[in-house]
């Protein structure tokens, strides 16, 4: 998929203002909610090192019981 010029969705770091300079890791394991324990992704600024969940800030919707990727 290509990256467009002006994404509908901006990201902009809280701690140092950098609009440009992301990437995003997938955690197979990443998320525990006490009862499962299934995938994250974690957005990266590489401008201040700022690591955040992206279910820290967006609503996970996904059935991760129905999808059978969760560990228990």
């Amino acid at each position: 998929m290509d990256r467009k010029t002006n994404p509908d969705i901006h990201i902009i770091c809280g701690k140092c203002g950098c609009a440009t300079m992301f990437e995003f890791k997938l955690s197979l394991d990443g998320n525990d909610n006490g009862a499962y324990i299934y995938p994250a992704v974690f957005i990266s600024c590489n401008n201040c090192s700022t690591l955040t969940g992206l279910a820290e800030i967006v609503e996970d919707k996904t059935d991760w019981k129905k999808l059978g990727l969760i560990k228990t």
